[in-house]
């Protein structure tokens, strides 16, 4: 631990705190998330848990854990590569409206990084801004794995299949961003809630766009979101499409229909991702080839004005 000096504090959740760091060997600015463990206490099962995953996982979207240290006093830090900004902090922060290439080049990365997840068996459970990381070039990195969990696999006979041993629906996802089938009480949920999470975002983002900051679905508690979902998506599975263009061209969304000029293929797209029935969500691997990305405007990053610097 004596190789790094903290800089700065830069953030703070349920399981500690998250510092600016540098390395005083290779001058390297990284990340340093702190948890305290009190004494005669077991390690912290989510700190095990978001170690093993970051291990098994290696993306270019996804955060890269650098190091595991445990000090003699009983604290553990995960050095971790650094980014700029996370992406709430971001859509906030920001004066400069992004163009949807912009929207479509964030929204690719989290779908390509869900992918790798997915592909191994592991479901993030808590996709939201505040667990996104953006740099000035506008590159993605997807972190905080405190609460995901490798729990599920396809089968070639059987499909899904999900682990018997999961948490209570009711207590993964942050609310706005939580899938119909949790809120509903789906004890065997899967991989699909991250890609209804991931929809949330991308519905999110183009909000703050026009100044509507707000998440896509609006939430005091569970039953109002419950409600909004359906105002949205209506109660018709199969219908989700049709909905999703009625919000961008009639409801909510119009403003953003007006600035952007909302494509039938952005609208395919979200209704797919926002499917009521899990089983047939479009697959966040499916979700990357979908026709939006290959139509103009492509996914790209022009903004070149500096980040707010955590």
């Amino acid at each position: 631990a004596d190789k790094y000096d903290k800089v700065k504090k830069v953030g703070a959740g349920s399981y500690g705190c998250v510092y600016k760091a540098v390395n005083n060997v290779t001058g390297e600015v990284i990340a340093i998330k702190e948890q305290k463990i009190k004494p005669f206490d077991d390690f912290p099962v989510c700190v095990l848990r978001e170690v093993q995953i970051l291990q098994q996982l290696a993306h270019k979207n996804i955060v890269k854990l650098l190091e595991v240290v445990q000090t003699p006093n009983d604290e553990v830090f995960l050095v971790l590569e650094f980014c700029h900004s996370s992406l709430h902090q971001f859509l906030e922060t920001s004066s400069v409206h992004l163009s949807m290439g912009e929207v479509k080049h964030i929204a690719l990365q989290l779908l390509e990084a869900t992918t790798h997840m997915h592909t191994r068996g592991v479901m993030h459970r808590d996709l939201a801004t505040k667990n996104i990381l953006i740099n000035n070039s506008g590159h993605i990195k997807v972190c905080d794995f405190g609460i995901s969990i490798r729990a599920f696999a396809f089968d070639a006979e059987f499909g899904f299949i999900s682990s018997p041993c999961l948490e209570e629906p009711n207590t993964i996802v942050t609310l706005p961003y939580r899938a119909i089938e949790l809120l509903l009480g789906d004890r065997f949920y899967g991989p699909a809630l991250d890609v209804w999470s991931l929809a949330c975002i991308i519905g999110e983002i183009l909000l703050y766009q026009v100044e509507m900051q707000r998440p896509f679905f609006l939430c005091r508690d569970e039953n109002s979101m419950v409600a909004d979902i359906y105002r949205v998506l209506g109660h018709n599975r199969g219908d989700e499409i049709a909905k999703i263009k009625d919000f961008f061209k009639k409801g909510d969304g119009k403003q953003i229909h007006n600035e952007y000029i909302v494509t039938d293929k952005f609208c395919d797209l979200m209704g797919s991702l926002f499917r009521l029935c899990p089983s047939q969500r479009l697959k966040a691997a499916s979700a990357c080839s979908h026709c939006w990305f290959t139509e103009k405007l492509l996914p790209n990053w022009q903004w070149q004005s500096s980040l707010p610097i955590m």
